[in-house]
């Protein structure tokens, strides 16, 4: 999930437990705004609540990532040449969705 400054993010918690902000040495690669992940959440889900600085509306980004590609990916796998080796974590399918907080 990523927060813009404009918001004034003041705390985050999930399931009802504060989370830490976003480490210090990872702030370079995301500029205006703060970013929370979760690993492996439940089926079921989970509650994220944050606490903000200003009553009128903010657009924030929220996405999910998955390892491999879904079947709609297979044209993309199958055109890849016999010599190709995975890059970084290998395929993944990214969704993501712009709410307003």
């Amino acid at each position: 999930m990523f927060v813009p400054e404009a918001a004034g993010l003041r705390a985050v918690a999930m399931n009802g437990v504060a989370l830490p902000p976003y480490p210090e040495h990872r702030r370079k690669y995301v500029a205006g705004g703060e970013v929370y992940g979760i690993v492996a959440p439940p089926p079921e889900g989970v509650v994220v609540t944050l606490e903000l600085d200003r009553e009128a509306p903010v657009e924030a980004v929220v996405w999910d990532l998955s390892e491999g590609l879904p079947a709609a990916g297979d044209a993309l796998k199958a055109a890849r040449p016999t010599w190709a080796v995975p890059s970084h974590g290998g395929d993944r399918t990214m969704l993501s969705r712009q709410i307003s907080l």
